[in-house]
């Protein structure tokens, strides 16, 4: 399955008036009931991250806590439509059997008490695909059994949360004709407020929003990054913890915040049904790059534009900018982005000047220096492509992207057995990073170590077993090594 950002389609029709979301890009209600067809390899690899997370995050003295949210037909089966087969078990439960017990990570799964708390007001919005603050408060309150004994930290009581009602279409009633309307609980929280909140739009059409609640006694500063199941839980949390932060990246940990934020403890919260998607750790672009860009000019609405619209049209991105360009130069994050849009148009050389100007501005930022590296090797310049992107893997030991960068480019310059002992160094600690493995595989069979290449390609290939390249290297060198 993939990452679920497209339009809903298809609501399906349950009993007792509740809607399911039918589909939505990768997700579809008859595979979510039917955890036969989940992929195995994707449940390996989670793994694999989550134990690299909780290694990293375990050095640095920080609990890693994964709270699933779980969806609701996993709440209301018995309201499941006619033509869904009855009995299915939830896919979180899959999931966590599958993880086992992970090092400094304390999963949250608080379905037993969501059907503990049936009866009552409504947990889930019928019309919506998410729970409404009701729920989302019987879901905190487990989240916070976990967290409290991990860090300071203060439960809202529920003396403290009242509910009125109000009404709603949600996000499946308003696409239903006619469209569906439903009453939903809405909470109004007493005691103490939050006393700012700062939002950063990000380019992912996400946002990280700062917020304090200075008479909250518990001092303790706190990660949760996030899908749109924290919307509701936000008011609870944020009263929680004297600082909170949080980033939406759906499924994605940025140890670069972490560590300059000094976080005490980090909070993944993933819908249930997100599960069968993982957003790699290993990326180029990190907090900074993605959330803090200077975007309110004209110019700089323009950039976000474009790098919104990059993906699906670049030639369409680089016309949005390409007038602006010259005043990108004073802005380190902007120069950033415009240098992403002119390296997907090929205009390598523009695209250079505007790296390095960028890294001018941010000679120890990881990301900047790998920019700066991956367009002075589209430029020719190998040597000082290898030089930039091991100083980005030396400033963020944990970015597989970085190590691979910084091999690749060693490799460009003729470096292979320089290459291949960076790459082994990386996966000393870097065991979820597919590409990683894969270079070093083709850097082993280059000198000669069939066997060892092997066995790293089939590590690669078994995170993402529907990679063509990762398949073919395996395919060739299980060819190789049959006796003639």
């Amino acid at each position: 399955m993939t990452e679920l950002r497209g339009a809903m389609t298809g609501p399906r029709v349950g009993k007792n008036g509740r809607l399911f979301l039918g589909s939505q890009d990768g997700f579809d209600l008859d595979r979510f009931v039917d955890c036969g067809t989940w992929n195995r390899p994707m449940l390996d690899r989670w793994r694999s991250t989550l134990a690299r997370r909780g290694r990293e995050l375990s050095e640095r003295g920080i609990p890693y806590v994964f709270f699933i949210v779980p969806d609701a037909p996993s709440v209301y089966p018995e309201d499941l439509p006619n033509d869904v087969p009855a009995g299915f078990r939830p896919p979180g439960e899959v999931f966590l059997e599958a993880m086992g017990a992970i090092e400094n990570v304390i999963f949250v799964y608080p379905l037993a008490d969501l059907l503990q708390a049936k009866g009552g007001l409504e947990l889930y919005q019928k019309n919506d695909t998410h729970w409404t603050s009701y729920g989302s408060y019987v879901g905190y309150r487990s989240l916070m059994r976990a967290v409290e004994g991990l860090v300071p930290c203060r439960t809202v009581p529920a003396r403290n949360v009242q509910f009125s009602f109000r009404r709603s279409y949600g996000d499946l009633g308003s696409l239903m004709h006619p469209e569906q309307a439903e009453e939903i609980p809405v909470a109004r929280i007493s005691g103490s407020e939050v006393a700012s909140a700062v939002s950063f739009e990000g380019v992912g059409r996400q946002t990280a929003t700062e917020t304090t609640c200075p008479d909250c006694p518990a001092k303790s500063r706190a990660i949760f990054f996030r899908d749109s199941f924290f919307t509701d839980l936000a008011p609870y949390v944020a009263r929680s913890f004297s600082h909170l932060l949080t980033i939406g990246t759906t499924t994605r940990v940025m140890l670069d915040v972490i560590d300059s934020w000094h976080a005490d403890v980090v909070v993944s919260q993933v819908a249930e049904r997100k599960l069968c998607f993982l957003e790699t750790d290993h990326q180029l672009e990190g907090y900074d790059t993605l959330y803090k860009g200077v975007y309110g000019s004209a110019a700089g609405k323009r950039l976000l534009q474009a790098r919104l619209g990059l993906r699906g049209n670049p030639a369409a991105a680089l016309a949005l900018i390409d007038e602006d360009v010259d005043g990108y130069h004073g802005h380190p994050e902007q120069a950033f982005s415009a240098a992403l849009i002119y390296e997907a148009n090929r205009q390598l050389e523009a695209a250079d000047e505007l790296a390095q100007n960028a890294l001018a501005a941010r000679p120890t930022h990881a990301s900047f220096l790998a920019l700066a590296a991956r367009t002075a090797l589209a430029c020719g310049k190998a040597s000082q492509a290898a030089e930039l992107a091991g100083e980005a893997a030396m400033r963020a030991p944990y970015n597989g992207y970085f190590h691979e960068l910084h091999t690749y480019c060693l490799m460009q310059d003729a470096q292979p057995h320089q290459a291949l002992a960076a790459a082994e160094d990386a996966l000393r600690r870097i065991e979820d990073h597919a590409n990683l493995w894969h270079w070093a595989s083709i850097l082993q069979e280059a000198i000669g170590s069939k066997r060892l290449a092997v066995e790293w390609a089939k590590r690669a290939h078994g995170l993402d077993p529907e990679h063509a390249l990762y398949t073919e290297q395996v395919e060739k060198l299980d060819g190789m090594l049959q006796p003639a």
